[in-house]
Order: C-alpha cells, then sequence, then structure tokens
C-alpha cells in the first residue's frame, strides 16, 4: 500500500493488472465490495515502513483522512471525490464507504497517482516537512539521500516484504540495487 491496491512507496512500478486486466494486490492482500458503496480492503501481514514499523490500517486510515481533509494541494482528494469515509475494522483490515458507485475506484487505488500509504506515527513525530526530505514506505526502495534541488538517492531495501513471495517482482524491474536521480536545470545540460 503505498498505493493501496498495488504500489509501493519509493519503487520500481510493475503493471497494475495480469493479462485478463484483473487488479492485483500488493499491499494489499484481499479486497471484497459488501455493497456498491462499501469496500473492504485488508493489507498484508508483517509488512514494515523502511523505519522498522509495522505498517497497519491505522496508517491506511490516518493517509486517506488526511487526502479528505485536503493534504497537501488537492491534486490527489479530485481522485477520491466519491470517498465518503474510511473506518478501521481491526489491525489490518480498513472499510471504503463511498458516496455513490465507482467503477474505477479500485483502479485508482493502485495507480501510480493514488494513495501512498504513509507511516502514521513516524509523520506525525517528524512533521510534514521532515517527511518530504527522508520519507518512508513500504516498498523495495528506500530513500537514503536527500538533496534538494539536485538529487534523490534510492537503496534496495534488504528486508523487502515481498521476497520469495509471487509480489516479489516489483524489485524485479532492473534487479537494481541503487538508483540516483539528479536534477537537471539546463536542457542543454543532458547532451
Amino acid at each position: 500500500i503505498t498505493s493501496l491496491m498495488y504500489l509501493d512507496n519509493q519503487k520500481c512500478n510493475d503493471t497494475i493488472s495480469d493479462k485478463e486486466g484483473n487488479i492485483i494486490g500488493n499491499l494489499a492482500d484481499k479486497w471484497n465490495w459488501i455493497d456498491p458503496v462499501t469496500l473492504d480492503v485488508t493489507i498484508r501481514p508483517n509488512v514494515t515502513f523502511h523505519n522498522g514499523e509495522p505498517c497497519t490500517s491505522d496508517d491506511v486510515f490516518f493517509t486517506f483522512d488526511r487526502i479528505l481533509s485536503g493534504f497537501g494541494d488537492g491534486t490527489i482528494a479530485v481522485l477520491y471525490d466519491t470517498l465518503d469515509s474510511v473506518e478501521i475494522i481491526d489491525d489490518l483490515t480498513v472499510r471504503f464507504h463511498l458516496k455513490e458507485p465507482d467503477s474505477a475506484f479500485e483502479n485508482r487505488l493502485g495507480s501510480v497517482w493514488g494513495a501512498n500509504i504513509v507511516p502514521h506515527d513516524y509523520l506525525e513525530a517528524i512533521g510534514n516537512d521532515a517527511f518530504q526530505k527522508a520519507p518512508v514506505g513500504t516498498g523495495p526502495y528506500k530513500v537514503t539521500d536527500y538533496q534538494s534541488g539536485a538529487s534523490v538517492t534510492l537503496e534496495a531495501k534488504d528486508d523487502y516484504w515481498a521476497e520469495g513471495t509471487d509480489h516479489q517482482s516489483i524489485r524485479q524491474c532492473a534487479n537494481v540495487q541503487k538508483i540516483l536521480y539528479k536534477v537537471v536545470s539546463e536542457p542543454t545540460q543532458n547532451a
């Protein structure tokens, strides 16, 4: 659940569906529509954030509560305009209550522009500004260096939760151990 159905924070993208077009869960272990406006999602057990904290339904609730409260510039909130509320069912299950049926809701949960699940306790402890410089996710790559306006370095997480499972392919995008993103301010520097 960096994004709930598929994507992980600090990630290398897999496809979001199988050959038949079915959504593939990644951090979400299972999901079930209770009725046309109520979706239960259970996240995988034993998933941890890069700082070692377990990823739980509280983190999912916190993430979506921030979205519904208008956190940020509102870009992500627009994707969830049919979402009314989120409810914690147990340690690993949340219930999404929609305002109306939304056939694309699952797709948005798993999209690259969906909601990246953030660790509630960590984010509240360090604050939003510090989190932007030291983000923590559940994915196969963690931020190891951030230089504002210059670069971001990601390194493979040694104990990535999906290793050895059907979901390990997200790391197999190139079996890369380190990724360095550099900001290029002048187009001529690309030559």
